[in-house]
């Protein structure tokens, strides 16, 4: 246990993930914003294809998360959390958990029907061969956009959650999550 948690730290690769999920979602989100309100051309193109490539990087460090998840487990929820904390935050950290694995799917299945080969940061040809219509791939376009509010949403809430515990509470829950010094 670290100093002044009354909760072991997460191990180094699951702090490590985190932060990669984090800058990932980060990014994905006011990219994802941006780019649909942009009309056709090379500035929304070059967003597009980000955001995809980031969407599938996010995808592949989930993956890796979950198995070091399942694997290595995760330290207890902090004893000085009160329930309703405690089962927000349980609700809160597996609705996001599910929506970065499931929205970069949904993103894949829907450019797969409908759009132009993706390259990995311009770099390495993804397969995209799943066909569908128009209407169906639409109809996946405004789950992932739905999501991806949904995500927005959670992001700020779990952000409120970590406002309120490292500045308000001041009780040393955010230091499970911190880079070791």
């Amino acid at each position: 246990m670290r100093e002044g948690s009354s909760s072991p730290v997460y191990s180094a690769p699951a702090r490590w993930l985190h932060w990669l999920t984090a800058a990932c979602v980060l990014a994905l989100i006011p990219a994802g914003f941006v780019m649909a309100r942009l009309g056709e051309g090379p500035v929304a193109n070059a967003l597009y294809e980000l955001h995809k490539s980031v969407g599938m990087t996010a995808f592949a460090i989930v993956v890796v998360r979950i198995a070091v998840r399942l694997t290595r487990g995760a330290p207890p929820p902090d004893q000085g959390l009160t329930p309703f904390e405690r089962a927000l935050s349980t609700w809160v950290h597996r609705a996001m958990y599910a929506l970065v694995f499931v929205m970069p799917i949904l993103g894949y299945l829907g450019t797969s029907m409908c759009c132009a080969p993706v390259n990995l940061f311009w770099l390495a040809p993804v397969p995209l061969d799943i066909s569908g219509s128009e209407a169906t791939a639409k109809a996946i376009f405004t789950a992932h956009k739905a999501l991806g509010f949904t995500l927005a949403a959670l992001v700020a809430l779990h952000l409120a959650g970590v406002f309120r515990h490292a500045v308000i509470k001041r009780d040393g829950v955010l230091r499970r999550m911190l880079p070791v010094r």
